[in-house]
């Protein structure tokens, strides 16, 4: 095998989650001991019971109702790219392990039944992640979001839009042998490789992965998890 395929296959992933845990661990410890949080707090009032608190903070952050009192555009987009990229990120599960509890519940039972379904819904999900980006990315070349765009803002967004042109690819014009890659990350999990010969699609998808999980922690798109974090704490504790 190719030195630089054997790397991005078998040593990188490792490098990756190395880099990602460790980046995560980090910027989660600077956020919960800041003497004051980066962010204005959405939570509730202190005086509520604290599971009222929860509730509301909940249906706050499923329903993005902040952002949807300030721009029902932006709320749209945005509310539809999580939705799509929270049912992407469940799909993913199934290369370690199959949704055997699922297809029971759709009276599924043939492997073209799970292949179609597995087309229309991870079709339709790689749509609802990638569109949004589209009108994103055209935000920011509006007169007054260019001028206050700096390039880690194109960055973040070329980057999704990357993994979801190749994913999208790979999901209407090549054949997924989910079996094939069930082996080869079950592989990597219990450190036993198994021989695998991607497509380029899915090597440069799988690379555009890597580079976003080693992003993620240090770059603006941890407000994802920041967000949880510096309401979530001052609702716990009221005098933080």
């Amino acid at each position: 095998m190719d030195p630089l395929k054997y790397f991005l296959l078998y040593i990188s992933p490792y490098i990756t989650v190395v880099i990602f845990l460790s980046g995560l661990l980090y910027r989660l410890y600077k956020w919960i001991t800041a003497t004051n949080g980066p962010l204005a707090p959405i939570y509730p009032s202190a005086s509520k019971p604290f599971l009222e608190k929860i509730s509301e903070y909940l249906v706050k952050v499923a329903t993005f109702r902040p952002l949807f009192e300030v721009n029902k555009k932006l709320w749209f987009s945005s509310w539809i790219f999580h939705l799509g990229l929270f049912l992407l990120l469940f799909g993913h599960f199934r290369l370690v392990t199959e949704f055997t509890f699922l297809w029971s519940i759709l009276g599924i039972s043939t492997k073209e039944g799970i292949a179609n379904f597995a087309l229309i819904s991870g079709g339709l999900a790689g749509l609802m992640f990638m569109l949004p980006q589209l009108y994103l990315l055209y935000r920011r070349f509006t007169p007054i979001l260019r001028k206050l765009s700096v390039f880690e803002d194109y960055f973040a967004i070329s980057l999704m839009l990357a993994l979801a042109l190749t994913g999208n690819y790979m999901r209407f014009f090549e054949h997924i042998d989910v079996e094939v890659y069930r082996e080869y990350f079950l592989g990597l999990l219990t450190f036993n490789f198994v021989s695998l010969d991607p497509s380029p699609a899915f090597l440069a998808h799988y690379v555009l992965a890597q580079l976003m999980l080693i992003y993620f922690p240090f770059g603006k798109l941890f407000h994802t998890l920041g967000a949880f974090v510096t309401n979530a704490v001052p609702m716990i504790n009221p005098k933080r």
